[in-house]
């Protein structure tokens, strides 16, 4: 099964409600919200602005559908990250993350997930997109070897 973004998209009610704090930010500062937000992520990422940092050097893959338990009208997704170990240089330790949505009439109309805004705060939640699109950002700095 492969993670496209845009079939979410596809599949928001038009009143999403969206409580990744990046997003809303991304929302505040371009003055959108819900699925809108979402829409902004997508563009930022097709042009390569945005987005996480690269992988360090032989950091196993996620397991996106590690657990997915569904329940009437809620979704719950846990997925097993690998993060870099803190305390063994080249080590990697098991974590998870997970993403929560409710449903209704076949829609995603709400979103939940672990994301938390990073101490060094990127210039997506911090510059409109079109200041962005015309001019990027440098890409962050990758993994040290």
């Amino acid at each position: 099964m492969k993670n496209d973004p845009n079939v979410a998209y596809q599949n928001m009610s038009s009143d999403y409600i969206q409580h990744n704090p990046i997003a809303k930010r991304i929302g505040e500062v371009n003055n959108v919200s819900g699925r809108d937000e979402f829409k902004l992520l997508l563009e930022l990422k097709d042009k390569g602005i945005g987005g996480p940092p690269p992988r360090p050097p032989g950091q196993p893959p996620e397991d996106i559908y590690h657990y997915v338990m569904a329940d009437c009208d809620h979704l719950f997704l846990l997925k097993k990250v690998y993060l870099p170990d803190p305390q063994h240089k080249g080590e990697f330790y098991e974590a998870f993350n997970f993403d929560f949505w409710r449903i209704k009439d076949g829609k995603l109309v709400e979103h939940w997930d672990d994301v938390k805004i990073p101490q060094n705060v990127p210039p997506v939640m911090t510059m409109p997109v079109s200041e962005l699109l015309n001019n990027p950002p440098p890409p962050p700095p990758g993994p040290k070897p």
